[in-house]
């Protein structure tokens, strides 16, 4: 009888201690696995930031008018930061948002009121500033902020500005356009956010943005840090192959399925961008010449180096009586009107 006994007690305490060991080890592993995420985080978001592109420098006079973008958020400490992932920066994106709807006009893709080149060029470096660590959601806030303050030069380009103004303002142009983040930096922004929520859930032991899908189970061996060890990796593996996507995803992450609509945002944008130089082209032609153009080539090579074309789809700008035309989608034109008053 003693001898089943013992037998009975081995047959229990074998899984037991083989659970034991096995809960222990992959709790130390996952200990080691997010202290090694923790600094590799740490030197990815200083590695990008050393990579951002320095915008135009912004005189401080100009902010103290009103201008086309939030420069209250601008001189707030209520900075968008990587390393805050995306529950830290609830304030940023909130204050953003309030900006958007309070100073949106009626149709406020076709009308803004306008302001001057320089003001404009301010809002614009403020704009790309504030952009340079946001995620899809505030980037898609930002473009369309940005898209308001290009539209505001529309009435003042119709004006009998200097050539030399105008030459001016397109050189700045082309300095702000090449500061500007691009589609690219928003995706590894929006990778670096995601990674720095699920170890904020983990520091702070919270999940106020309900970033992580579940709880953890029996998979995981109802471990935390297990759990979230399996989340990092399933971010890197949705960062390095796009085109896969889970069916059942461990976090609530848009990389992946906000991908389109965040490309998508950042065209529409430069269709703007493009649409709204080549109207500051017109304008140069129009002051030197004391005639409109008849048509764009003749922009070019004393105004544009090149005829004007998208820079992502390749589609050129068209002028027709007056307006600009350039294909937003397939359903969406955007129009400049290059009249003089």
């Amino acid at each position: 009888m003693r001898k089943a006994r013992k037998w009975v007690l081995v047959l229990i305490a074998l899984p037991v201690l083989g659970v034991a060991t096995l809960w222990i080890d992959s709790y130390f592993r996952a200990v080691a696995a997010i202290r090694a995420e923790d600094e590799r985080l740490a030197k990815e978001i200083a590695d990008f930031r050393a990579r951002k592109k320095p915008g135009l420098p912004i005189d401080p006079k100009l902010l103290q008018a009103k201008l086309p973008c939030p420069t209250d958020l601008f001189l707030k400490p209520e900075r968008a930061q990587l390393e805050f992932g995306h529950s830290g920066n609830t304030a940023f994106r909130f204050h953003l948002l309030v900006h958007y709807l309070r100073e949106e006009p009626s149709n406020r893709r076709y009308y803004a009121p306008a302001f001057t080149g320089d003001q404009v060029i301010a809002a614009l470096s403020v704009i790309h500033q504030l952009a340079q660590e946001c995620g899809y959601d505030s980037t898609f806030l930002c473009h369309e902020i940005e898209i308001r303050a290009l539209r505001s030069l529309e009435e003042t380009l119709r004006s009998n500005l200097p050539a030399a103004q105008l030459r001016r303002l397109g050189e700045q142009l082309d300095r702000c356009l090449a500061a500007r983040p691009t589609a690219t930096e928003a995706i590894v922004a929006q990778h670096l956010m995601d990674r720095a929520e699920v170890l904020r859930v983990l520091h702070q032991k919270a999940d106020p943005s309900h970033f992580i899908a579940g709880s953890p189970g029996w998979r995981e061996l109802f471990s935390w840090r297990v759990l979230l060890v399996k989340c990092l990796r399933e971010l890197e593996e949705n960062y390095r192959h796009p085109d896969w996507e889970d069916l059942n995803p461990r976090t609530g992450s848009t990389l992946v399925s906000g991908l389109k609509d965040a490309r998508r945002s950042d065209r529409d944008a430069l269709t703007y961008w493009i649409v709204a130089r080549t109207a500051v082209a017109v304008a140069v032609f129009r002051a030197e010449r004391e005639r409109p153009p008849e048509q764009l080539s003749d922009l070019v090579p004393d105004v544009l180096p090149r005829a004007p074309v998208h820079l992502l789809t390749e589609e050129p700008v068209q002028l027709v009586n007056g307006t600009l035309r350039l294909r937003i989608d397939s359903e969406q034109v955007c129009t400049w009107d290059v009249r003089p008053k």
